[in-house]
């Protein structure tokens, strides 16, 4: 029977024990349970690590939002004198923090996985100092099978910017006083205009003067570049008070009229009061010689140095306004300095003339000024659309729609105003101005 039992069935439990075969197999099937949970741990730990970086610059942003929000409201604050309503300490705190929380609100991932956020804004001596905490959970997958369903991720993250203890900046106006500023300043100007001497446009040119000038001025009206000279002397009103009352900004201007060229009305100079008195000629040209934007932009770029970034006297902030209509016109002079497409031949002239010399200020007459950090801000003094003119259809219409995308293209970002109606010069003026002052307080040390 045991002779049968061995023949038949080899398996006895002293053949069992010492028979090897397939204890690999059984080793490495247990091993591979531990090994599993170490690449699930892995991975899960990289993914919190990963979340936790991205939290983490999250925050960093926040908090820059936070007190760049608080210091570019107290800079405008400054800029207007102003200490009640949205300029009180604990409100601009309010704002910058609040600024900090949307910003981290935003983003959907953070929503979805944070537990608790904060920022907390501090003032010391002009200086903004936010700190924004945050903590979050990550999901995790296999670790969740040693009871852990989540691993924590947080973090304290800090950052300071401040409004700087002596800013210098240089303030060029290149103004335009070509003959298309002589568009009534409003409906009513332009109407009484036309019944007055049957144009919309007043002319200071020699023979023409007393007509389509002296006489509409002596009823009372009043010419676009009429609001652009009140709107400058508005500007440098403005300066004039930021500078006496914060010993710590530092401000030169200098003011240039163009048509066909530049004239200047007063260099760069500390003396405001000089500035005001020097804009009150600003006027109409006494001879149409068109305009030429582009040339007065190539010649302003020749007074500014570079990469000024107004922390110190010698690296003073430039800040350009450029206020024009944008139609560059050689239609007397010949020159085609201007973008096409161009304005076509009027039916009165000669039948080998293809073209008018009228077209949109050009695409990137601005990009050598704005390499030199200066900030360019435009004011476009919206072109009146006499729709149905043969002057207006063929000397403006081919081109009238590429005026503002060409002019703002000019402008450094989000520094581009449309001025249409009445008021309009003054509001843009000092809109750019208050933007440009506040931008230039701003130190970041983060």
């Amino acid at each position: 029977m045991e002779g049968v039992k061995n023949k038949g069935f080899p398996w006895t439990s002293a053949g069992f024990q010492a028979d090897e075969r397939g204890s690999i197999a059984i080793l490495f099937a247990l091993s591979l349970i531990p090994l599993v949970m170490i690449v699930g741990a892995t991975i899960d730990y990289t993914r919190a690590a990963t979340m936790r970086t991205r939290f983490t610059r999250l925050a960093d942003t926040a908090a820059l939002a936070a007190v760049r929000a608080a210091a570019l409201q107290e800079a405008d604050c400054l800029a207007k004198s102003s200490t009640t309503g949205p300029c009180t300490p604990d409100n601009i705190k309010k704002l910058g923090e609040g600024a900090g929380l949307n910003f981290l609100a935003a983003d959907t991932a953070f929503a979805r996985s944070s537990q608790s956020s904060s920022v907390a804004l501090t003032n010391n001596d002009g200086s903004w100092s936010a700190t924004v905490t945050y903590s979050a959970q990550s999901p995790a997958a296999m670790t969740g099978l040693i009871g852990f369903s989540s691993i924590p991720v947080g973090r304290t993250v800090t950052s300071n910017i401040s409004l700087g203890s002596q800013i210098y900046l240089n303030i060029r106006l290149l103004l335009d006083r070509s003959m298309s500023m002589g568009i009534g300043a409003t409906a009513d100007d332009i109407s009484r205009m036309e019944d007055l001497t049957g144009c919309a446009f007043g002319c200071h040119t020699n023979g023409s003067s007393s007509t389509y000038y002296d006489k509409p001025k002596a009823q009372g009206i009043r010419f676009r570049i009429d609001e652009l000279r009140d709107a400058t002397t508005a500007l440098i009103a403005t300066a004039k008070t930021v500078t006496a009352s914060n010993a710590r900004t530092h401000i030169q201007m200098a003011a240039h009229a163009f048509n066909h060229q530049v004239t200047t009305l007063v260099d760069l100079t500390t003396d405001l009061n000089k500035v005001a008195s020097a804009v009150k000629a600003l006027d109409l040209p006494t001879t149409d010689d068109g305009t030429q934007t582009s040339d007065a932009i190539k010649w302003i770029n020749t007074k500014v140095s570079g990469n000024g970034n107004g922390q110190k006297a010698t690296t003073p902030q430039e800040i350009i306004f450029i206020v024009t209509d944008g139609v560059d016109d050689g239609i007397y002079t010949g020159w085609q300095g201007m973008s096409a497409p161009y304005g076509k031949p009027l039916s009165w002239w000669p039948k080998y003339m293809t073209k008018a010399n009228t077209g949109a200020f050009p695409r990137g007459a601005c990009t050598a000024l704005k390499q030199k950090n200066a900030i360019v801000a435009v004011v476009y003094t919206t072109y009146v659309p006499f729709v149905g003119t043969e002057q207006y259809d063929k000397l403006i219409g081919p081109f009238a729609s590429d005026i503002a995308p060409n002019l703002q293209e000019c402008a450094t970002p989000d520094y581009f105003f449309t001025a249409s109606t009445p008021g309009d010069i003054q509001k843009g003026m000092q809109q750019l101005f208050n933007k440009a002052l506040a931008a230039s307080k701003l130190r970041l040390t983060h």
